[in-house]
């Protein structure tokens, strides 16, 4: 018996340790991306124009590809998509 508590107390700290370095690991990637919007739109009057004009998830990057006859423009981030969705 206590043998088993021991190891469902040991076993609960583990996966709490793994939950808060997930949880610092993906604060620390919001941040990051949002620092890195700040600059790729040219501070916060760029970042908040291009999300109010364009309707646009701001935080978006990647190269300009080409746009079509409607006028719809298309980009590719091979770095924070998985492929078949990077386009």
């Amino acid at each position: 018996v206590q043998l088993t508590s021991w190891f469902l107390a040991e076993s609960s700290r583990v996966w709490a340790k793994i939950v808060k370095r997930w949880l610092v690991a993906m604060v620390y990637h919001v941040v990051r991306t949002f620092q890195a919007a700040l600059k790729y739109r040219g501070g916060w009057k760029g970042l908040l124009e291009h999300m109010y004009t364009n309707g646009d998830y701001p935080f978006k990057f990647g190269t300009f590809i080409g746009s079509d006859a409607a006028g719809n423009r298309y980009y590719e981030n091979r770095v924070d998509y998985p492929f078949g969705q990077h386009r």
